[in-house]
């Protein structure tokens, strides 16, 4: 049940994904993830929209320019609405 997903829509006022300690939003803030932030999701563990993170990682700056590997040290709940499908 792993997939991976890419951080995305989230250009509007706040610009971040929140992964958060459980799933919803009366939960603590572990980490905010910019645009092109990419997830490893464990997709069997999911409530309602929100889906569990077993980590994160950056390849690519937020504005698309390519980067050395750097793990983002997370793990969490994040809210599908915020995740897109990438090639990698």
């Amino acid at each position: 049940g792993l997939d991976n997903a890419m951080v995305c829509n989230v250009n509007g006022p706040d610009g971040f994904l929140s992964i958060r300690s459980g799933p919803g939003t009366n939960f603590n803030i572990k980490r905010k993830l910019n645009r092109l932030a990419l997830l490893e999701l464990d997709i069997r563990q999911r409530r309602g929209n929100w889906v569990r993170v077993n980590t994160a990682y950056r390849t690519h700056t937020k504005n698309g320019k390519r980067m050395e590997y750097k793990s983002l040290h997370v793990q969490g709940w994040a809210h599908d609405r915020f995740l897109c499908s990438f090639l990698d």
